[in-house]
């Protein structure tokens, strides 16, 4: 069911923890801010054309209530200003800031491990599918990390915060020298 957001707390659907009640709720477009983190350039922009020229009805947006800032969906947005749409499905995400940034975090992680899935020039050589595998490795989130913490006995701790630690520190030589690239 898709209902019209009318802008006060009271025309929105149920108030619960992490997403709202299951309806898409209708909301003007100029009523959204962008993400944190926009990805859109080059490759972005094609997909935001892509989508915009297709027939397809586009999944709602997920925005975070009380900031009107979209977590999953900028794409999609862009689509709907493009196609001259007004209005855009949205569903709406509870849940304080730190939160919404984590959930637009593990989102956009997602998303750039299925982008390099799906290329060719790292599936089919063997160093390729090993990063594969050691990004598919890595915990993803809060959830994941708990998990992780969880299972670590208490004699082996130590021995994990340095491993973590120089995990770490190969992520950060490995992100400057892909930068320096």
């Amino acid at each position: 069911m898709t209902e019209t957001w009318g802008g006060d707390e009271e025309s929105l659907p149920g108030k619960q923890n992490s997403f709202a009640a299951e309806d898409v709720v209708l909301v003007p477009v100029d009523s959204l801010l962008p993400a944190d983190a926009p990805r859109l350039s080059g490759e972005g922009d094609a997909h935001v054309r892509l989508l915009a020229e297709s027939e397809a009805i586009l999944p709602p947006i997920v925005v975070h209530r009380s900031t009107m800032r979209v977590i999953d969906g900028m794409h999609r947005l862009y689509a709907a200003v493009l196609r001259g749409q007004k209005n855009v499905e949205v569903r709406f995400f509870e849940g304080d800031e730190s939160d919404a940034l984590r959930m637009q975090t593990m989102g956009d992680r997602a998303e750039a491990l299925q982008q390099l899935r799906q290329d060719p020039s790292l599936r089919f050589n063997e160093a390729g599918r090993a990063l594969l595998r050691w990004l598919d490795s890595q915990p993803v989130g809060p959830p994941d990390l708990e998990r992780a913490i969880e299972n670590v006995p208490a004699h082996c701790a130590e021995i994990m915060v340095r491993l973590a630690r120089g995990n770490a520190e190969a992520w950060r030589e490995l992100a400057e020298q892909l930068e320096r690239r």
